[in-house]
């Protein structure tokens, strides 16, 4: 019996296109389409509206401003997304739901790659691994075998790291100066190398008495799809009368956090 009286109330509602608007289970529609559940306090499962499900977005034929589509993507770009003439904009998808609010923090090996930074000016240039992570979005990172955290999802990321490195030599010597910089690397290089970016880099130095320094850095990168980031720490000065050993904090490991602000 219920199907039948909203049978009988929908075809009485489409009665009101002739005026102008439409009701479905509405007799007065207040819209150019006014549509309400059966029984809005106890809906039946299948009450509702399904617009078109594509599994491709046309970006090539003539489309009307406004089109609005349910986008079956197997990945986070699930969603609604609608034509604004020129380009499709996701209206509500899982990945503003979830990805866009993400957030990691990978931490890092309590050793350089290459060893210590001694007195020897060869060793003035260091890597330091990253060698783990936590994140809400497991899927869009990994460390791989060289110790790079890869980032496979392109866009754009605030980071802010932490580097911390430690003089490990029987005493920090009198009158000993040593001045290092950490710098993001993207791809092996300068991130500045990369997409417009600046560098992100800190520096900090080792005065009489300091045993440990922390150099921080922050920015906005902008990253492509399985970009690889590491740390480089480099001396760029020291006084070269007194020996010197040095090394990442085994007791406070650097570390990196990355935001994901979108992809615009």
């Amino acid at each position: 019996m219920k199907n039948y009286i909203s049978l009988f109330l929908f075809l009485i509602s489409l009665q009101m296109l002739a005026q102008g608007t439409v009701g479905i289970n509405e007799l007065d529609p207040k819209t150019t389409m006014d549509i309400n559940a059966t029984d809005p306090t106890n809906p039946d499962f299948d009450e509702g509206i399904i617009v078109p499900r594509v599994t491709n977005l046309n970006v090539t034929d003539p489309k009307e401003a406004g089109l609005l589509v349910f986008y079956e993507s197997p990945d986070n770009d699930r969603g609604f997304y609608w034509w604004d003439g020129a380009t499709w904009w996701p209206f509500i998808s899982v990945s503003q739901v979830t990805a866009d609010l993400t957030i990691a923090h990978a931490f890092c090996k309590n050793t350089f790659r290459e060893g210590d930074m001694t007195a020897n000016t060869a060793t003035n240039l260091r890597t330091i691994e990253f060698d783990g992570f936590k994140t809400n979005d497991v899927g869009n990172y990994e460390v791989n075998l060289d110790g790079e955290l890869v980032v496979k999802r392109g866009g754009k990321y605030h980071v802010y790291g932490v580097v911390n490195v430690r003089h490990v030599s029987a005493s920090t010597g009198a009158g000993r100066r040593d001045a290092l910089e950490a710098k993001l690397y993207v791809n092996g290089t300068d991130a500045s190398a990369t997409n417009g970016n600046l560098n992100i880099e800190g520096a900090n130095s080792f005065p009489t008495g300091n045993f440990t320094i922390v150099m921080f850095m922050s920015g906005v990168l902008h990253l492509d799809d399985n970009d690889r980031l590491l740390f480089k720490v480099n001396r760029y000065y020291r006084d070269a009368d007194s020996p010197i050993t040095i090394r990442p904090d085994p007791d406070a490991l650097s570390n990196l956090t990355l935001k994901y602000l979108g992809d615009f």
